[in-house]
């Protein structure tokens, strides 16, 4: 949003930068104009798939969100046939195939991304490991119509914080005698 708010500036100051012809400030303008109306038409929209996904799977979204949520169903197909995916697959759907060490949709949870990048990203596998079993039950509970209001999937995510604390504290220093 502010490399659009910038863009808008810039072209819409009264003379036109680097010394630019009338017709490629004009142009330049135009686009920044209609970068910034797809950018509001986004926001919408998102706004939208999050109001109604929050009804169908309020323990999925509560969990990772409703942008991932949306992206893994749009993938599957419905929450029925997620129900069908081991935790397993869960952690690839969306993988870059070109990238050997790549990471599903699940890895742009925030949750994921708060994890550090040490130990050539063992502490990212292991995050988007217990993500991807814990919204297995997620989508378990979604698909039964149980805690509707997606407080399952509020407790899981407490869940996976405390691990990820855990999991990322400095091991105690031992002293020897």
């Amino acid at each position: 949003p502010s490399q659009l708010l910038a863009l808008n500036m810039v072209a819409t100051t009264n003379k036109p930068p680097f010394n630019q012809n009338q017709d490629t400030h004009s142009e330049c303008k135009n686009q920044a104009t209609k970068l910034v109306e797809m950018w509001e038409e986004r926001e919408k929209l998102t706004s939208f798939v999050s109001t109604k996904l929050s009804t169908i799977a309020p323990n999925m979204c509560a969990l990772v969100g409703p942008e991932i949520s949306a992206r893994l169903l749009a993938q599957v197909g419905s929450v029925k046939q997620l129900v069908a995916v081991p935790a397993n697959n869960l952690q690839v759907i969306g993988k870059d195939k070109s990238r050997p060490l790549s990471f599903g949709y699940i890895a742009d949870c925030d949750l994921v991304r708060v994890v550090p990048d040490d130990q050539l990203s063992e502490y990212k596998k292991n995050a988007v490991r217990l993500i991807a079993a814990k919204l297995a039950m997620a989508v378990r509970a979604d698909f039964l119509h149980s805690h509707t209001d997606g407080s399952f999937g509020c407790s899981l995510r407490q869940e996976i914080r405390e691990k990820l604390e855990k999991l990322t504290e400095p091991l105690p220093y031992k002293i020897d005698k």
